[in-house]
């Protein structure tokens, strides 16, 4: 999944327990995520950030993995 750089928050319900969900790009644009947006999901998701962003500190902050992208 590529989220559109229009999108600047994702709300609790977002990808809340999608288990198929294997990779998704956040882009700069992400200003807010919901601390359940992600709950539910695979152990396997990778998360592609850009460096320095909300939703690379978002998923430090909740023990996500990702991957920077540059």
């Amino acid at each position: 999944v590529i989220i559109p750089n229009s999108v600047t928050s994702i709300g609790g319900t977002g990808f809340n327990s999608c288990k198929s969900l294997s990779e998704i790009f956040i882009p700069a644009s992400v200003e807010n995520i919901d601390k359940n947006a992600f709950s539910g999901c695979s152990e396997k998701l990778v998360i592609s950030v850009i460096q320095g962003s909300y939703a690379m500190q978002y998923c430090e902050a909740n023990k996500l993995s990702y991957f920077v992208v540059k």
